[in-house]
């Protein structure tokens, strides 16, 4: 199964504090599982952790335990937790709970399931907007093009990212071919078309 993982913006910048916890949530994916890192840093100390998973970021439930003593009064200390088995196709919240103190913030990640393909576009027909994804779970930089049927050049755009927002609004309609390169080779190439 390919799977591709979506971060919100916010999360891609990489480190977020918690005000009193004095932690550090990191989370990113690769090869279809979620990795979570909570660091906690030294001074703060709790009894066992538990890691959380929601689809609405308001109903949790519990997905592991990281069980003992956690943290050190003299060093930070990093926990690791991989959920194996994510949701796919859908925004995930995620957050771990430091028994004896409070929670950490809540992060996101959405992992899309490319069933087996190395692209996914949806929807296609596009009459207005869609998203192709696919798997770039290092964030190389890639460039994507897209070309008519004549092999003409019509659209260009550069990006570490794992999806490519289309707008019809950059096309008339038609079939076009897409080209997604990184600088090593060929990484997806389909085609969609476009209905407005």
């Amino acid at each position: 199964m390919r799977i591709v993982v979506f971060i919100s913006f916010l999360l891609l910048t990489g480190i977020s504090y918690s005000q009193s916890l004095k932690s550090t949530f990191k989370i990113n994916q690769l090869n279809g599982e979620v990795h979570l890192s909570l660091t906690i840093h030294s001074g703060n100390t709790c009894n066992g952790l538990t890691i959380y998973r929601s689809k609405d970021s308001l109903n949790f439930e519990s997905i592991g335990v990281i069980d003992g003593y956690c943290g050190s009064l003299t060093e930070s200390i990093t926990y690791n937790f991989t959920d194996e088995n994510p949701i796919v196709n859908q925004v995930s919240y995620y957050r771990f709970e430091l028994m004896g103190l409070e929670s950490s913030e809540i992060k996101s990640i959405k992992v899309i399931d490319l069933e087996g393909k190395n692209f996914k576009i949806w929807p296609n027909p596009i009459s207005d907007t869609a998203t192709i994804y696919f798997n770039n779970d290092l964030q190389k930089e890639i460039a994507f093009n897209v070309y008519d049927l004549s092999g003409k050049l019509v659209y260009s755009l550069n990006t570490s990212s794992s999806e490519i927002p289309i707008d019809t609004s950059e096309f008339v309609n038609g079939t076009f071919i897409f080209v997604i390169r990184d600088e090593d080779k060929e990484v997806a190439k389909g085609k969609f078309i476009v209905q407005k």
